[in-house]
């Protein structure tokens, strides 16, 4: 059983690793999107694929500073993740303005910066020696799968209609649950004051 618990933590480790590959699901509709919204400058459109990236960077520092001081790992992980599948999914739903959509995008941006130094700092946190190896190569196996499971989820539901390209975050719900169950939380570090 205490294998299995193991085995299960790690697995929930690798899916936080998986999502911010997602970024580029989007990238394939933008043409159909720019088609969808012939007023909206072309900018605004191509600010669907980079908004998150430029999003991500404040979130990922501010990840650091309070991941396991003011925040525990666990809880900033589900939190990544739901802002991940809330504002990956949402321009599927609600899609009537480009700006809602880029609002959107924004909000799976600020997933994708809490979770892009979460995967890492969990696995240094949490594994030592060649385990602490083994699954910083998994985690960029896993990082790579997701960048591929997303670009071809978002080009194959893109073909349908470009809305359903945002269908592919959907898979976050997974880690979500995953997450939730199984990552386990790294013991406390005692700070010494000077």
């Amino acid at each position: 059983m205490l294998k299995n618990n193991k085995i299960l933590s790690q697995l929930a480790l690798l899916s936080i690793l998986f999502l911010p590959a997602g970024k580029a699901a989007a990238t394939p509709a933008l043409q159909n999107i720019s088609e969808a919204f012939p007023n909206a400058a072309r900018s605004a459109v191509m600010l669907i694929s980079t908004l998150p990236s430029l999003v991500a960077i404040p979130f990922a520092l501010l990840t650091g500073a309070v991941v396991g001081k003011k925040f525990n790992y666990k809880s900033m992980a589900l939190m990544g993740t739901a802002l991940i599948m809330v504002g990956g999914v949402t321009p599927a739903f609600i899609n009537h303005e480009i700006n809602i959509i880029l609002l959107a995008r924004a909000v799976f941006g600020a997933g994708i910066g809490i979770m892009m130094p979460l995967g890492k700092l969990l696995i240094l946190k949490l594994f030592d020696g060649q385990a602490r190896a083994n699954m910083l190569g998994a985690s960029a196996m896993v990082g790579n799968g997701g960048a591929v499971f997303f670009l071809m989820a978002g080009s194959v539901l893109c073909t349908f209609n470009w809305k359903y390209t945002f269908y592919a975050y959907l898979v976050a719900a997974l880690p979500l649950i995953v997450v939730f169950f199984f990552l386990r939380e790294p013991e406390k570090e005692e700070t010494v004051k000077n």
